[in-house]
């Protein structure tokens, strides 16, 4: 079961990083690129959530250099936990707003989102 501690332990980056890592799982390469971290940053996440027990590594069905990053049963678990929260919230938010602003509201933070995105990638090149 996921305690409250556990998700008090991981810092903003990580809470990030995590909620990049699709259900599948993914390799390094992929989660850096998702993140527009570097491989070596996206690494330390990787080995920093592999101690902490939410996430694990394993071989490649279909390339045997590479590494798939998947979640534990504490990481599925949290990320259950994770999902109810935002469900509540979104909930609540309709009940304040109303679906229409609710509707309006989530189109700009994907705006934002797209502006912050664009401006990212500017700043890598």
């Amino acid at each position: 079961m996921m305690e409250k501690k556990d998700i008090a332990r991981l810092t903003q980056g990580e809470a990030f990083f995590l909620a990049n890592i699709s259900m599948d799982g993914n390799t390094l390469t992929d989660l850096s690129t998702k993140t527009s971290l570097s491989k070596q940053s996206a690494l330390q996440l990787v080995n920093q959530l592999e101690k902490k027990g939410f996430i694990e590594r394993s071989g490649s069905p279909t390339d045997k250099r590479s590494k798939i990053i998947t979640f534990t049963k504490k990481g599925h678990s949290m990320m259950k936990a994770s999902f109810a929260v935002m469900e509540q919230l979104e909930h609540d938010l309709m009940i304040v707003l109303g679906t229409a602003k609710l509707e309006m509201l989530k189109v700009g933070l994907l705006d934002i989102t797209d502006i912050l995105d664009t401006s990212t990638i500017k700043k890598q090149q």
